[in-house]
């Protein structure tokens, strides 16, 4: 049927009014958070030396006893020694430390600090909310790292690479284990290309049970006991929204995780320096040179390869950090 020009007219009324009703919800939805946020396009995933790589301690374990302040990082000194390294072998990108103690000093990133839009702090009503000390949540650090990473790379399109030591990679792995989840506390996404943990209780440290104050127990410890069950709840291999490559680096002369928990996670590289070689657990992100005696296992193989005379962790470990999937 023909429409006439007067019904023509008023068609075209009803849907310039519709479509103004339709940019006001919008633009109110925007207003209040309501609407999703554009997610900016996936990174291409590449073997580089260009990545930010974000460089996260472990735990802190002095004083020993007292209050759960530590003495805190320096994580200029703490990290000079990779840092040098990865420059002098040609790494480009930027090396970022992330400090999550108050007592922390020379840190590129500080915990609690440009928190964007102060998301709710998870997990919700922790048994001690504190911050900055030994009685932090682990998950509440890892929404901080997660915010972060997300405001200053992700957003904008941009990947970055992690190099973690002992329970730093727990951090990093609570934070994609909740963005991937979809946690609404945490980022919408994440671009994280590789991951490098050194030492990590992927399955807990029977050492954590002997940590903590005079009369109480520091909540990091509990967090990293075999048994506890925040732990046992992280995903088994949390990815970023364009994927992520984990290699996990243990040691059988490390005395504070054992090799067995540091490669307890399901990854697609692990690494583990057997004896006669002897690295100990506080130098694994320092040893930058030499030859080491090692096995390794890439997947979906289940076997593990004996090398007599492997990279230095370092070294290793920036090599997961190049390649991109395989190596």
């Amino acid at each position: 049927m023909r429409r006439s020009p007067g019904s023509r007219s008023r068609v075209a009324a009803v849907r310039s009014v519709l479509a103004a009703l339709v940019g006001t919800v919008v633009g109110f939805a925007l207003l209040l958070g309501l609407a999703s946020p554009a997610t900016a396009a996936a990174p291409q995933r590449d073997d580089s030396v260009d990545e930010p790589v974000i460089m996260i301690h472990g735990y802190y374990e002095q004083p020993l006893l007292g209050g759960p302040m530590p003495n805190g990082y320096d994580c200029s000194t703490w990290w000079q020694s990779a840092k040098t390294a990865m420059q002098n072998w040609g790494w480009k990108g930027d090396l970022l430390t992330y400090g999550y103690y108050q007592s922390d000093r020379n840190c590129d990133w500080s915990f609690n600090q440009d928190r964007p839009g102060n998301p709710p702090v998870w997990p919700p009503n922790p048994p001690k909310p504190r911050y900055g000390d030994r009685d932090t949540h682990l998950g509440i650090i890892a929404q901080d790292l997660a915010w972060k990473i997300y405001s200053k790379y992700s957003s904008h399109g941009e990947s970055v690479d992690v190099m973690a030591h002992s329970m730093g990679g727990l951090i990093i792995r609570a934070a994609l284990s909740e963005v991937s989840n979809g946690n609404p506390d945490f980022p919408p996404y994440l671009y994280v290309e590789d991951v490098a943990t050194l030492g990590t209780p992927h399955t807990g440290s029977r050492l954590a049970t002997l940590c903590g104050g005079v009369f109480t127990e520091y909540v990091q410890c509990a967090l990293m006991r075999p048994s506890s069950p925040w732990l046992q709840s992280l995903n088994g291999n949390p990815q970023g929204a364009h994927g992520t490559d984990w290699t996990l680096f243990g040691a059988e002369s490390d005395r504070v995780v054992s090799d067995e928990s540091a490669t307890g996670m399901t990854a697609d590289h692990k690494v583990i320096y057997t004896r006669p070689s002897i690295i100990r657990h506080e130098r694994l992100h320092r040893v930058t040179d030499g030859y080491y005696t090692m096995k390794y296992n890439n997947a979906p193989s289940t076997e593990w390869t004996e090398d007599a005379t492997g990279a230095a962790p370092v070294r290793a470990a920036m090599n997961s950090l190049y390649w991109h999937k395989t190596w």
